[in-house]
């Protein structure tokens, strides 16, 4: 089995699956003109349909919390659209453990619905360069700020600061 993972800008889609498969689709894409193709250190097939089981099992545990009323729209990356109550919010939960992340489509949905600035959190700048990329190829100027330390934290208040 493999499959696509991750739809993430223009110019990266990840895939995942069976590691004897992903060797081989690997192997075909660089026959076919693929610039590159990296081994990604993950611990599971993530984002595809061997995962389903782990899904369901997140479905039990989500229900089980209470989810407030959204106050803001809430686009999932399952499919790029917006959602609008806890329901939807479980199942794209839990479809999300075994379907493709559909990053650039969520991404551009936000751009032309207004949004300028996306602040990245965590370790890596990974997500901050996709959205720096997809803004760019649909012609649109976006902000793309990331945040991994305390340093960083205060440079990305400067800078949203700066812009008010």
């Amino acid at each position: 089995i493999v499959e696509l993972a991750n739809y993430n800008s223009p110019d990266q889609i990840v895939i995942s699956g069976e590691l004897k498969g992903l060797k081989v689709a690997g192997k075909v894409a660089l026959e076919l003109g693929a610039k590159k193709v990296v081994e990604l250190p993950v611990s599971a097939p993530f984002h595809s349909s061997l995962l389903k089981p782990a899904g369901e099992r997140l479905r039990g545990e989500l229900e089980k919390i209470q989810i407030a009323s959204f106050e803001k729209k809430v686009v999932t990356n399952v499919d790029g659209y917006v959602i609008s109550d806890k329901s939807d919010l479980i199942q794209k939960l839990v479809d999300q453990v075994s379907n493709s992340v559909m990053w650039q489509q969520s991404i551009e949905y936000m751009i032309e619905d207004g949004v300028d600035t996306f602040i990245e959190i965590g370790p890596g700048k990974s997500l901050t360069g996709f959205v720096k990329r997809i803004g760019k190829s649909i012609k649109k100027e976006v902000k793309a700020l990331s945040i991994s330390d305390v340093d960083s934290f205060h440079n990305v208040l400067d800078t949203i600061n700066k812009g008010a």
